[in-house]
């Protein structure tokens, strides 16, 4: 082999080197370039699933305050309406345990007994194209029925 085809063989070479590293270069900053896409999307990902959950037990937190809001509400000893006290239930007044003498009425078809049997008579009465529920806005098929405690 003469020393130009030895010379000429080596110039290729290194530019075949050249390229590969080029190459190999551009092949690297790609993937720091994907790396770094897929750390920031990971990071937006694990702040999404942080805020999904603070959202989930904001949510959670607010259904059991609504469950037991109702079931204060259902099982309330005070009128809905008036807010005096309901029949059926005991207090102490200067010592002494007394019933309250409040009758309760029971709407039909939802079954609140929230609402004392006065009020309960007044929107079955007066109220002649909106007959509702006052506490569920149910329309009511009869009239109300008084609860004996």
């Amino acid at each position: 082999m003469s020393p130009q085809q030895v010379w000429k063989e080596f110039r290729e070479l290194k530019a075949a080197l050249e390229m590969e590293k080029t190459q190999a270069l551009a092949d690297e900053m790609f993937q720091q370039e994907s790396l770094e896409s897929l750390k920031k999307k990971l990071c937006d990902s694990e702040m999404e699933v942080v805020t999904l959950e603070d959202q989930v037990h904001s949510l959670t937190a607010d259904v059991e305050k609504l469950k037991e809001a109702q079931a204060s509400l259902e099982r309330g000893k005070d009128c809905a309406v008036c807010f005096e006290e309901l029949e059926g239930f005991l207090t102490v007044h200067s010592g002494e345990t007394t019933s309250q003498k409040r009758p309760r009425a029971c709407f039909v078809p939802c079954m609140h007994a929230k609402v004392c049997t006065s009020y309960a008579e007044e929107i079955w009465n007066n109220c002649k194209h909106r007959k509702k529920c006052p506490i569920c806005e149910e329309t009511l098929r009869r009239k109300p029925r008084r609860l004996h405690p």
